[in-house]
């Protein structure tokens, strides 16, 4: 994948002589990897801490964060979170919020690609964004609903379908527990409840489709 060439050669946007992230082993040691790296160690520590609680048990998982944030250029927007006046699961699902959302740049890119080189590069690095969003934040519908579709397209239907009814499980769990978005300060989780319908429309029907290719 293009993400491990670019850890294991080196990444151009670290611009210090610490070792690649992928080199740490522990979650001491990649902590103190943010901070003595460029452009990370400006991120608060809580931020950083909040991300570590969700993705520390899985290294590859925390490696393609740290790429993809840099390829997407979101580390500054990392930077302007204010982790005093949030808590580790909210820090955690405002930047599932961004990754989704900067995800559907690659997805751009795909519906206007004409060189099929270019193709699996750009589904690769749209799978990569999503599946660290649910893993940051599991009830992140719209990543769902993201991988459905792109599952779908590279042929494995089944975890289209599973992707999917993840989803709906997700959309069921927001409704019983039905958070106030609407008041809250931050703009990608005060929309989140505009686009549950819409969601759950689309899983519901792609369910049907998928059960019946696999």
């Amino acid at each position: 994948m293009s993400f491990l060439r670019s850890l294991f050669g080196g990444s151009p946007h670290n611009e210090n002589t610490t070792k690649p992230f992928h080199a740490n082993k522990t979650l001491e040691e990649r902590k103190d990897w943010f901070s003595r790296t460029k452009p990370w160690h400006k991120v608060d520590a809580r931020v950083i801490e909040a991300v570590a609680s969700r993705l520390d048990s899985q290294p590859l998982m925390f490696e393609i964060f740290v790429q993809r944030s840099m390829d997407l250029e979101l580390v500054n927007k990392y930077r302007g979170l204010d982790a005093g006046q949030h808590d580790a699961r909210t820090i955690c699902a405002v930047i599932a919020a961004w990754l989704t959302q900067f995800g559907a740049h690659f997805g751009q890119q795909l519906s206007t690609a004409t060189d099929r080189g270019a193709i699996g590069p750009l589904v690769g690095a749209a799978i990569d964004v999503f599946e660290v969003a649910v893993v940051l934040e599991p009830r992140s519908v719209q990543a769902y609903c993201a991988l459905a579709v792109l599952m779908e397209q590279v042929g494995k239907p089944a975890d289209a379908l599973r992707y999917a009814r993840t989803g709906l499980d997700a959309i069921n769990e927001l409704r019983r527990d039905n958070p106030p978005f609407h008041l809250s300060s931050i703009e990608s989780i005060r929309n989140t409840g505009q686009t549950l319908a819409q969601a759950e429309a689309a899983l519901r029907s792609a369910i049907p489709h998928l059960e019946a290719r696999v």
